[in-house]
């Protein structure tokens, strides 16, 4: 049973969890439990070497996806994408196969068709090209989810004032360059050079007080 979020839930009443295919096809299941929990994902894994299992789980709080468990096997022939979904008013869990990364994570991205989603930070990419520039360097940490302010809450504000430290110096300092056109292999390129600088110390020590400014000319 498919729904239109391109997730889908094995038959039956008392059907496992991993009997949906391509899990069911050929699986082995030697001294694995259950209803599996995913840090044994990893031993069911190492018993099918043609099968990489990645989970995603559905936060309440923040109403978004997170990755609960990524496969290190990126490479095997078999990719299987599974939600964990937990049961109201009890503690049972349940796995229903995500047949469509791209429906279920579609509202990270304004592009209309369907797109290529990097399963360690659920990055939705507009072409299969930059998901597999992008999934090399992704895959060295472990997942990661970037999360967007909303409109109404872009602005970054400081309010831990309590946890700043007084320091007795500060130096401003501003390097003002000079900019001139020279020919270089038939190319005439820009040319900036320093024509002097600007200091100022700021303290509560008057001994130790400067005037506003002190420049330096360019030495040629």
């Amino acid at each position: 049973m498919v729904s239109p979020l391109g997730i889908a839930r094995a038959k039956g009443k008392q059907a496992s969890c991993f009997a949906l295919p391509p899990i069911r096809a050929r699986a082995q299941r030697r001294g694995v439990v259950v209803p599996m929990e995913t840090k044994h994902i990893s031993k069911f894994e190492d018993l099918n070497p043609q099968i990489a299992i990645n989970v995603l789980y559905f936060e309440r709080d923040s109403k978004d996806f997170t990755v609960e468990y990524k496969s290190p096997h990126l490479g095997r022939k078999h990719q299987v994408n599974l939600l964990l979904l937990d049961e109201p008013n009890t503690s049972k869990r349940h796995y229903v196969r995500i047949t469509n990364m791209s429906r279920l994570v579609a509202h990270k991205t304004k592009h209309t068709r369907a797109t290529h989603v990097c399963v360690s930070c659920l990055h939705p990419f507009t072409s299969k090209a930059a998901l597999d520039n992008h999934a090399p360097y992704c895959s060295r940490y472990d997942p990661q989810q970037i999360q967007y302010p909303t409109e109404g809450d872009a602005t970054l504000q400081f309010h831990s004032r309590d946890k700043q430290h007084k320091i007795p110096f500060l130096l401003e300092t501003f390097i003002p360059p000079t900019q001139d056109e020279r020919e270089c292999n038939t190319k005439i390129v820009n040319n900036h050079q320093v024509s002097g600088f600007c200091v100022y110390r700021v303290t509560e020590y008057t001994q130790y007080q400067t005037p506003p400014s002190y420049t330096v000319a360019r030495i040629p």
